[in-house]
């Protein structure tokens, strides 16, 4: 038997072993959104394939439940991570004063963007994109600290099914 089919059977078990595990981390972490919950496994499979020739004599049975809980933890954090970068790039993409032409273009974007959210949420978004601090957006929009990450929460479910259209 070559490594590759070796590796190919161990990855197989391994995922088979653990199935229910890795789907309920993504499931969780995707908030119901099955497209989300998607993209999440697949990094979580890709993941654990990645890591996977590092354990060249595998891995012992009593850690090997914890050794996928922290891999698939650590393929979602840099999904979200990515995501994050995503929508930093967009906010850091907005001129601050060097053409108007630009600067419409760029309010559209984040219009559109904003067009799926409560008016509320499209106040908080359009603060977030200007590049406000949670302080000033809590201050401006008279909020709680526990307010403010939920309707951040709930901004980026809502992006996300926006973007999926």
């Amino acid at each position: 038997m070559s490594d590759s089919e070796h590796l190919k059977k161990v990855y197989e078990q391994l995922v088979c072993r653990h199935r229910k595990l890795i789907e309920f981390l993504c499931q969780r972490a995707s908030y119901g959104n099955e497209t989300y919950y998607l993209d999440l496994l697949q990094e979580c499979y890709m993941m654990l394939l990645r890591c996977l020739p590092n354990k060249k004599a595998g891995i012992s049975q009593p850690h090997e439940r914890a050794w996928v809980f922290w891999r698939c933890r650590d393929a979602i954090a840099r999904y979200r991570y990515q995501e994050k970068r995503f929508l930093r790039l967009l906010r850091d993409s907005m001129p601050s004063d060097t053409s108007v032409a630009h600067s419409k273009v760029s309010q559209l974007t984040i219009d559109d963007l904003a067009s799926c959210l409560s008016d509320a949420e499209q106040r908080c978004f359009h603060l977030m994109a200007a590049g406000a601090s949670d302080k000033e957006i809590e201050q401006q929009l008279d909020l709680q600290h526990r307010s403010l990450i939920q309707m951040r929460h709930e901004i980026k479910k809502k992006l996300h099914k926006y973007l999926e259209q």
